[in-house]
């Protein structure tokens, strides 16, 4: 082999190794950074999008829908929140579908008697889908309200989430979770991530529309829902469907739905990090349309890169240290310290409970560790969650974990 070949060989790694740092800064640095940035810029240029207000002050009729499986330990919780909504029983009912529930979810649910409160029961597991298109043919009212069995609402969350709705422009509005205080381990690391997505979310809503939605509680109006189909995630994708369907979809933070902590465990947060990952990706699917600039302007660049660019962090991130590494053995030995980093990264996020025992977990070093180990999950779920939707491996029925 010639020295030229060996030169334009080297050339090539170097070059190669090069493009991969690079993907592997721009990504997270325009998720993260960049879009928040220019998403905070945009609503100083710009004036806030404005919302109708309520003129005659009256409240719309709402149904809210749950879909529960095997949720005897919450669903009577859940029933005594309803109740003690303060929004006028005569405008609220409830439409609970049990989705194949093998423990005593019906019986609970049979026993309250209350008549707002209507039950409907699937013997066989039809999928979380399935169960939200029959409840929503069941709804007798206009105004849509989705929540789950283990989201405990504020009593004023309804009447806060329904009031841009006096705007005949805005045609759903996502609410605000909270996680409620307990021991866990990635408790922590969740709350900040959470609090960075609200923020987001807020931004978003004062230039447009939201380009996530939560299925702990949102809104939407019944003419606008969309038949929900398998293996998809319900919340973006109704959000989308509104959206696509001329209207906006906003955020109301003062709309609070407290949960438990989404990961019961590190396994669970990887399980479900790879559901939410692949049913949103085949939401995006469905309503590609909107990544189209020319058809939804601004919002086509946010939903890419918010909703489409996070999926591809693991991709990024993993090509990250190969490139320099590829750098570091082609005659740059600098690049040799940031292998050295993340390699030090990633064995850190990876031995955290035994560099930071549950009782240290407190300090500001577990808590780093913490968000370490946090990221590495849902990096590890995220890239699953892709390469399932890539292989067409989305799952229609659902398991939910609530407690454990």
């Amino acid at each position: 082999m010639s020295s030229e070949q060996v030169g334009i060989g080297g050339g090539q790694v170097i070059w190669l190794s090069g493009f991969l740092v690079a993907i592997g800064v721009l990504v997270p640095v325009a998720v993260f950074v960049g879009y928040p940035l220019a998403l905070l810029l945009a609503s100083r240029l710009q004036r806030e999008t404005p919302v109708a207000a309520a003129t005659s002050g009256l409240l719309p009729s709402v149904t809210l829908v749950v879909v529960a499986r095997n949720a005897a330990a919450l669903v009577t919780e859940k029933l005594r929140n309803f109740q003690s909504l303060d929004y006028p029983p005569r405008l609220l009912e409830l439409v609970l579908f049990s989705d194949g529930s093998e423990d005593d979810t019906v019986a609970l649910v049979r026993k309250f008697g209350d008549e707002r409160i209507r039950l409907l029961v699937s013997a066989d597991h039809v999928g979380k889908f399935t169960g939200l298109n029959r409840a929503v043919a069941a709804a007798r009212n206009d105004l849509l309200v989705f929540s789950d069995v283990d989201a405990h609402l504020t009593p004023d969350a309804l009447s806060h989430l329904v009031r841009p709705l006096a705007d005949p422009v805005v045609g759903g509005v996502c609410g605000q979770r909270l996680l409620r205080r307990e021991c866990n381990p990635l408790a922590a690391a969740q709350g900040s991530y959470i609090d960075f997505d609200s923020r987001i979310k807020q931004l978003e809503s004062r230039i447009g529309s939201i380009t996530s939605n939560d299925g702990k509680l949102y809104a939407i109006r019944r003419e606008l829902f969309t038949p929900v189909p398998g293996g998809v995630t319900d919340d973006l994708f109704q959000s989308l469907g509104v959206i696509g369907q001329g209207r906006r979809f906003l955020f109301e933070p003062r709309a609070i739905a407290t949960i438990t902590v989404p990961s019961r465990n590190p396994a669970h947060e990887v399980r479900r990090r790879r559901r939410i990952v692949a049913r949103s990706l085949r939401s995006l699917w469905f309503h590609r349309r909107l990544l189209n600039p020319f058809h939804s302007g601004w919002y086509a660049v946010g939903l890419g890169v918010n909703k489409g660019w996070r999926r591809l962090l693991p991709l990024a991130l993993g090509g990250l240290p190969v490139g320099a590494a590829g750098l570091a053995a082609s005659g740059i030995p600098a690049w040799w310290g940031v292998v050295v980093l993340l390699g030090a990264g990633l064995a850190a996020g990876l031995l955290q409970p035994v560099l930071c025992p549950p009782e240290r977990t407190g300090g500001a070093l577990g808590r780093l560790l913490g968000k370490g180990r946090y990221v590495l999950l849902g990096l590890a779920g995220t890239h699953l969650g892709l390469m399932d939707f890539l292989r067409g491996r989305v799952p229609d029925r659902w398991d939910p974990v609530k407690q454990g």
